[in-house]
């Protein structure tokens, strides 16, 4: 009998160094990161201690972790009414998406604020960007990167003659340039023959390709009055 009550003496004296060296543990913790460790976590340890052990009491468990169970149930009734406001919230965006499928974050926080106003939700642009971005309903960027320079390409490499040269009048010298138009779902190609010398716009044409004969057809809409040269630095 002695030996029992000998062995449950070392065992509890064993159980209490532990408890002391995990208490220690959270408090080195929460001084190094400086943050308050058990205030975050002590909610969620109660749940998953209540879930292992369910003969014991909430009280029992939340007195063991130095809270009562009046907090407990107050942080519950506090998250419960949290997820139902980001419920009416997300149900707000999905309306507001289906007519502006890409209204970004900033846009829709500022078309809510009545909303939250009339429904009592107080949420800042930081808490509504993290609602966003844990439901994946951030507006990914489109690329817009579009290029119509290609410098490494087969085709022959005619010498930049134009290099040193400067018009003294119009039509010396013409210019020819792209340039892309974002529309609802691609890109057009605004083909451009300009002046270099009175930069005026002398021919166009818009195409919805690269083509060589987008390019010619704006050199053929140009001014009756043609250059004595053209550049282009696209093949």
């Amino acid at each position: 009998m002695q030996k029992k009550i000998a062995a449950l003496e070392k065992q509890l004296q064993w159980e209490k160094l532990r408890a002391d060296a995990l208490d220690t543990l959270i408090n080195v913790a929460e001084d190094k990161l400086n943050i308050s460790i058990r205030k975050k976590v002590w909610k969620p340890t109660v749940r998953e201690i209540k879930k292992a052990y369910s003969s014991v009491s909430l009280q029992t468990i939340c007195r063991l972790l130095g809270y009562t169970p009046q907090a407990y149930h107050k942080h519950m009734s506090k998250t419960m009414r949290l997820h139902l406001q980001e419920g009416l919230v997300l149900q707000q965006i999905q309306q507001i998406r289906k007519h502006q499928p890409r209204c970004g974050g900033r846009k829709l926080f500022i078309e809510l604020l009545p909303f939250f106003d009339q429904h009592n939700i107080k949420m800042g642009r930081d808490a509504f960007f993290d609602l966003l971005r844990r439901n994946k309903l951030l507006v990914r960027k489109l690329k817009r990167n579009v290029y119509t320079t290609m410098s490494k390409h087969h085709f022959r490499r005619y010498p930049n003659l134009a290099k040193d040269f400067t018009p003294l009048k119009a039509h010396e010298l013409w210019v020819a340039d792209i340039t892309y138009i974002p529309t609802k779902h691609r890109h057009a190609y605004l083909f451009l023959i300009t002046d270099a010398y009175s930069r005026k716009i002398v021919g166009f044409h818009l195409s919805d390709d690269m083509k060589v004969s987008s390019g010619i057809m704006a050199l053929k809409k140009s001014t009756g009055t043609k250059a004595a040269g053209c550049h282009c630095d696209t093949p």
